[in-house]
């Protein structure tokens, strides 16, 4: 009998596809970075996301010792939060204290209604077909616990980069919009989502409220279409200005390696690599910066790079300056 499914189910051999929701993000964003990154040509590190990092890390070990009591785990965290990698130490204890007072602040208000702290949830997008297995989508919540019955769930999501984020970001972010689908697909009880971003630095929130009748659908075909485009491999590229600002391909991005657009020609691609560009300037002059600060002034010729005297550069629409340091958070 086992065998004669397998003969007209072949699907049923084929090993399902599992995706992060982290590595879908990236895809979703722009398919051409997150290819890059997939493939080893460039590597998606910053001084934020190491923070964020090892404090998920010093979250898991509390976990763990608390074994189910979140009061010895949120106590675990504050004790061992010093320990933390030496060159990032002051920002995890400011991310970590903050994370410890609210899982102790929710679990004294929410005491029986917690359902998790960095717990894995998955859900099946895609059935399988002829030629790959079911898709699956997983994402790890930092926190989760019941509402007032079983059809209200409150999620909170732990930020540890500078950005503040609007009510509204936080309800098109694509992170909301997959935990919220993967909650909904597995718990059909749960009509509402009540949904945190608690920004650890700046010690504020952005909530949104997520609705099953009117999220749901709309939440599938985004989830749907991302991993369309990342079973394709694609190598689109979306230019972006605040996308732009935090990508780590720019050295290697089309719109920046390509031959020089015609305004006349096509305004819209124009565009598109005068964004990349900047961005790619950007990235340059924190370098050049981060040199200068350690070594001083970059000089060749007659032209000087640096910040003494608030010099400028070769042409003087160029100014020598701190270049904006904000960059993507995990």
């Amino acid at each position: 009998m086992g065998s004669l499914w397998e003969s007209l189910h072949p699907e049923s051999l084929l090993e399902p596809i599992t995706f992060d929701r982290s590595d879908l993000e990236n895809t979703a964003n722009c398919p051409f970075a997150a290819k890059a990154i997939r493939d080893g040509k460039v590597q998606n590190i910053s001084r934020l996301m190491d923070i964020g990092s090892e404090g998920h890390l010093l979250i898991k070990e509390g976990i763990e010792w608390g074994n189910g009591d979140y009061m010895v785990a949120a106590d675990y965290i504050l004790a061992e939060v010093t320990k933390a990698r030496p060159d990032i130490q002051p920002e995890v204890i400011k991310a970590l204290r903050f994370i410890s007072n609210e899982l102790k602040r929710i679990v004294n208000f929410n005491y029986g209604n917690l359902i998790g702290v960095e717990k894995q949830f998955s859900a099946e997008l895609l059935p399988a077909s002829q030629s790959r297995g079911a898709v699956i989508i997983t994402a790890r919540l930092d926190l989760v616990n019941a509402g007032r019955d079983k059809t209200v769930l409150h999620v909170h999501d732990w930020k540890t980069g500078y950005k503040q984020r609007s009510n509204s970001e936080a309800y098109a972010s694509f992170q909301t919009c997959c935990i919220a689908w993967i909650l909904f697909k597995e718990l059909a009880d749960v009509q509402e989502i009540h949904f945190w971003y608690d920004q650890t630095m700046t010690d504020t929130r952005a909530y949104c409220k997520l609705e099953r009748d009117r999220d749901y659908y709309n939440f599938q075909g985004r989830l749907e279409t991302a991993v369309m485009l990342r079973l394709q491999d694609s190598s689109e590229a979306w230019p972006d200005i605040e996308k732009c600002s935090w990508c780590p391909a720019t050295a290697i991005c089309p719109h920046v390696v390509a031959d020089a657009r015609d305004f006349n020609t096509d305004k819209v691609p124009f565009l598109q690599q005068m964004i990349a560009l900047q961005a790619r300037l950007t990235a340059m002059k924190k370098i050049a910066n981060a040199y200068v600060k350690k070594h001083g002034n970059i000089i060749f010729a007659d032209h000087v790079y640096g910040d003494k005297g608030r010099q400028k550069v070769s042409y003087s629409a160029f100014k020598i300056g701190k270049s904006d340091d904000d960059e993507k958070d995990e």
